[in-house]
């Protein structure tokens, strides 16, 4: 699979990056397969990944996600 390089926070927005790094350290709780590492991303399948990203978090960490979807689909050009 290519992943995304991420050289500003705006690369986040796809969540491809993100749920990558999520599944190369516990990919026991994150397959790869499911993740979306399409290119170009649709906003569909953006939403996906983040919303894997925000389930791993929910799940995970006890805070969970400080940031909802649109927070991090929607960043803002540096």
């Amino acid at each position: 699979p290519c992943f995304p390089t991420v050289t500003s926070l705006q690369d986040l927005a796809s969540g491809a990056a993100l749920a990558a790094t999520i599944h190369c350290y516990c990919p026991q709780l994150l397959r790869l397969e499911e993740v979306c590492l399409k290119d170009p991303m649709s906003v569909a399948d953006s939403l996906y990944n983040l919303q894997l990203v925000q389930d791993f978090c929910a799940s995970r960490l006890p805070r969970g996600c400080p940031l909802s979807l649109e927070d991090l689909l929607y960043v803002p050009p540096p």
